[in-house]
């Protein structure tokens, strides 16, 4: 589900880009392409039910580039595993496993994270 208490408690953050995946429509119900942040700082990538890890690559890969653009100098990655088979509340289940990696791949900054 939607990371809503991270979006929070960086939303008046200019110095830090919160970037979101989740099915959508979903609990809690944020997490919307309009919520944007007090400085533009949000991005949330809201992601339909049976989503595909090729669809999935696609949605995320503007908000790569524009952390490839910030050049941050630390990367934290909340992972929750709605898209997993076994998640009985969110159905991406059409996503390979190999797909939940694939935003440190196809980004030069994401690519140095060890995982």
């Amino acid at each position: 589900h939607h990371g809503n208490g991270t979006q929070a408690l960086l939303w008046d953050n200019p110095d830090c880009l919160v970037v979101t995946s989740q099915q959508m429509p979903l609990w809690p119900g944020t997490g919307t392409v309009e919520e944007r942040g007090a400085h533009d700082n949000v991005i949330n990538i809201p992601i339909d039910p049976g989503t595909g890890s090729a669809a999935f690559i696609e949605a995320w890969q503007p908000a790569l580039d524009r952390v490839d653009q910030l050049q941050p100098d630390v990367i934290v990655i909340s992972a929750g595993f709605d898209a997993h088979a076994d998640d009985p509340l969110a159905p991406l289940t059409n996503m390979a496993p190999s797909g939940l990696l694939i935003p440190t791949s196809v980004s030069p900054n994401l690519s140095r994270i060890s995982l």
